[in-house]
């Protein structure tokens, strides 16, 4: 019995001595120091449900905290509400003005381009006008051009047919005549003297040709332009 007593301190003095030597081992290569040594005191020297129960304290102490914080900042905000009421006024004022101005801004940008849409309507009024007034003028100038140049060769005409023979001059209108233009013969007579324009007439001898000249003579009648005293003597009676 003594014998296994034995055996068992020395296994017990030989256990601790091989903790020991591997402690030392560990301080002496720096994997353990005077620190760690405490920290794994105290480590060990909770429990776990105590170790929990500090966590938990924890927790509710960093939850405590959070919601102060909270309260704090709302308390001040709620401290500084007035000052922030009255700067986000004055924000909103400063916002409406801007928008007051740029409105105005825009008004006045539209009245003056409104204006000068009106200068610009009068302008081209005015230019369509002037050129309107230079169409009817330059149309106006070819017309009275047209007519001068009419009258000038109709008179040319008509003083071709006075000096030329009565003969030729009533085959001339006879060739008018059957082209139409029974009218313009009557113009051409009434242009002349009404003793040339008798001489012609007196030409219109033959039976076929004294239809022609009594159409002739009517037509001069209407117009007023000739009479029956204006007819020149006929041959018999001028012997």
């Amino acid at each position: 019995m003594k014998l296994i007593w034995n055996v068992i301190v020395a296994f017990i003095i030989f256990n601790l001595l091989l903790a020991a030597g591997y402690v030392g081992w560990l301080y002496n290569t720096g994997y353990i120091n005077g620190d760690r040594i405490d920290l794994v005191r105290e480590v060990f020297s909770l429990t776990v449900a105590e170790e929990e129960a500090m966590e938990e304290e924890a927790r509710l102490l960093e939850e405590k905290a959070k919601q102060d914080r909270d309260q704090l900042a709302r308390l001040e905000s709620t401290g500084q509400g007035p000052t922030t009421l009255r700067d986000e006024l004055d924000k909103a004022t400063r916002a409406d003005q801007t928008a007051i101005e740029r409105i105005n801004l825009f008004n006045q940008q539209n009245q003056a381009l409104r204006e000068e849409m009106a200068r610009f309507q009068a302008d081209h009024n005015r230019r369509v006008a002037e050129l309107d007034a230079e169409r009817a003028a330059f149309e106006k100038w070819i017309k009275d051009r047209a007519e001068q140049t009419e009258d000038e060769n109709f008179l040319q005409v008509v003083s071709l047919y006075e000096t030329q023979a009565p003969k030729q001059t009533k085959q001339a209108f006879q060739t008018l005549m059957a082209l139409g233009d029974t009218d313009q013969v009557v113009e051409y007579l009434a242009a002349m003297s009404p003793r040339k324009a008798g001489k012609v007439l007196a030409q219109f001898k033959a039976p076929e040709e004294v239809p022609q000249a009594a159409s002739l003579l009517e037509k001069l009648r209407q117009r007023g332009e000739y009479t029956i005293g204006d007819q020149p003597a006929s041959e018999e009676n001028q012997l």
